[in-house]
C-alpha cells in the first residue's frame, strides 16, 4: 500500500509517497478515538481530512473536510505497528480545532478501539 499526503493547511509539506506492507484486514469509518501524550491521558477523535473538491457540495480547499478513516496492522522496514491514515491531507486530530497529521502510528493493539481490534487482528495470526 503506497499512502501520499498533499502540502495543505493541515500537514505543512505534507507526505512524500510511502510504502507500506498490509498485515491486517482494514478498518474504515467515520472517526475514531485513540489516546495521545506521554501515558496515553488523553483522548482525541482522529478523523480522515480531505480536500473533497469534487465530492463536495461546499468545498473547503483551504481547512479540508472530513472523510473516512482507516486502520491496519503494517510493516514499513523492521517496524511493525497499527497505521491509522485518512484521506488526501492526512488526519485531523481533534476536529476542526485540532491538528493535522500525515498520518498515527499505533504501537500497541490495545491502544485501538475494541471494534478495530477485532478487524486489524483478523489476519494477525496468519501473517504475523
Amino acid at each position: 500500500m503506497e499512502i501520499y499526503v498533499k502540502n495543505c493547511s493541515n500537514v505543512r509539506g505534507g507526505m512524500p509517497l510511502t510504502s507500506f506492507e498490509v498485515l491486517s484486514e482494514e478498518w474504515q469509518g467515520d472517526s475514531l478515538v485513540l489516546p495521545f501524550g506521554e501515558q496515553g491521558e488523553e483522548q482525541h477523535k482522529v478523523e480522515g481530512w480531505t480536500d473533497l473538491l469534487f465530492n463536495n457540495s461546499y468545498p473547503d480547499v483551504v481547512r479540508g473536510c472530513p472523510t473516512t478513516v482507516h486502520v491496519a496492522k503494517v510493516r514499513q522496514g523492521d517496524n511493525v505497528g497499527f497505521l491509522v491514515w485518512g484521506g488526501n491531507y492526512g488526519v485531523r486530530i481533534g476536529g476542526k480545532g485540532g491538528w493535522g497529521q500525515a498520518l498515527v502510528w499505533v504501537e500497541e493493539v490495545g491502544d485501538l478501539p475494541t471494534s478495530v481490534q477485532k478487524v486489524v487482528n483478523s489476519k494477525q495470526a496468519s501473517l504475523s
